[in-house]
Order: C-alpha cells, then structure tokens, then sequence
C-alpha cells in the first residue's frame, strides 16, 4: 500500500514538473513564459522547507520524550529516539491534507480555464490511405 502511494506522489511530481511550462504557456502566454515559469518555483522551495524541514523536525521533536529535568547521563536510554509511524504520522496527515488542497485548486483551475480550452479547435488529421500487408498481395 505505500509503495504504491510512494510511487504515486513520484509520478505526480514529475508530472507537474513536465506540464508546468506547457499550462504558463496556454495560460499567461509565450510572450514571457520564463519569467512566469520562473514565479512558480519559489512555491516549491517554500513547500520543501515548510514540509520537510520545519513540520517533520517539529513533529519528531515532540514525540521524542527527552527533558532536560533528567539528571542522570544514562547513554542506553532511548527516550530522545522516535521509531515506527507514530513519529510521523501528524507530517504524513499534514501532507496528505496540502496535497488534497492542491488538488481541489487542480480541480478549479481546470474548471476556469474549460472555456478557453473549448475555443481551440480541433487538429485536423489528414486521413490514411488504406495500406494492405505486403506479403498479402
């Protein structure tokens, strides 16, 4: 189950990656198209900071149960580790809810831009002649 998860977030990803310069473009136009892809990777920068950096350390800090009231320098306790999925468990719920936002902003954008994409005529493709097989002659 969270392989295939994983697997769908990479594939998400990149996908997001490959049509971004293609959505600026039909948006905004190609008139400055690289100062507009350019405006969009300050969002991933932010995330990336926001998410991996600030909310897991946050979230790992407040499951790990050192104090500093503990007087005894006992090096075989584990009380400031956090293991298994509990530890991040609020990170992945927090993620989880972004993309789920991400989503629904997809989802209106996609509803907004409908009329403009039915504007576009459709690519006329030439019909091919009707080909036999070689070794059928």
């Amino acid at each position: 189950g969270a392989l295939v998860g994983i697997a769908l977030a990479g594939w998400s990803y990149g996908q997001m990656w490959m049509l971004m310069p293609t959505v600026i473009a039909d948006l905004f136009g190609f008139k400055r198209i690289g100062s507009n892809y350019m405006l969009t990777l300050p969002a991933v920068i932010l995330a990336s900071i926001l998410f991996s950096t600030l909310l897991a350390s946050y979230v790992y800090a407040k499951h790990t149960n050192s104090s500093d009231d503990d007087d005894d320098d006992d090096d075989d306790d584990d009380s400031d580790k956090c293991m298994g999925s509990a530890c991040f468990a609020e990170t992945y719920l927090v993620t989880a809810a972004a993309c789920a936002v991400g989503t629904l902003f997809g989802l209106a954008l996609t509803a907004r831009t409908r009329s403009l994409y039915r504007l576009i005529p459709p690519p006329i493709v030439p019909s091919a002649p009707a080909r036999t097989a070689s070794w059928a002659s």
